[in-house]
């Protein structure tokens, strides 16, 4: 390639995007006017010092916490890490675990929530009695 065209190109960028930052696609749509590949763009542009951004114009605004109102990490969260999760106590142990908020949204009717399948387990033995007298039901 001729530095006569490595000029033009660089010229065409810096009279296109001042700023100096390039937008996604500038370097594919550069290197079509100028039949060469979007990576020799690319490196002629890295040498002027430019540089390419994901988007150009105003930066994503984060929403708050629906508890607290810190901002979270993704657009879809409804919870920032520290209100993420709940601790419940375990019916039959009593014993203090944490469960997602968003778990026990899901089910609010639960009235009786357990730490693991074995306290589970327990309540359905103590309830129903693991099959006594189950010819006599």
């Amino acid at each position: 390639m001729s530095s006569e065209r490595a000029v033009a190109i660089e010229r065409h960028l810096r009279t296109t995007f001042p700023s100096g930052d390039l937008p996604t696609g500038a370097l594919r749509k550069t290197a079509v006017v100028f039949g060469v590949s979007g990576e020799r763009v690319r490196q002629i542009a890295a040498r002027a010092g430019m540089r390419t951004v994901r988007r150009v114009g105003t930066p994503r605004v984060l929403h708050g916490c629906e508890i607290c109102g810190k901002p979270v990490s993704r657009a879809t969260a409804r919870y920032c890490a520290d209100c993420r999760e709940v601790t419940l106590a375990c019916a039959t142990c009593r014993k203090p675990f944490l469960r997602s908020r968003r778990t026990v949204r899901a089910r609010p009717e639960a009235a009786a929530v357990y730490c693991s399948r074995a306290c589970l387990g327990r309540m359905v033995g103590r309830t129903f009695g693991f099959g006594r007298d189950r010819a006599s039901a």
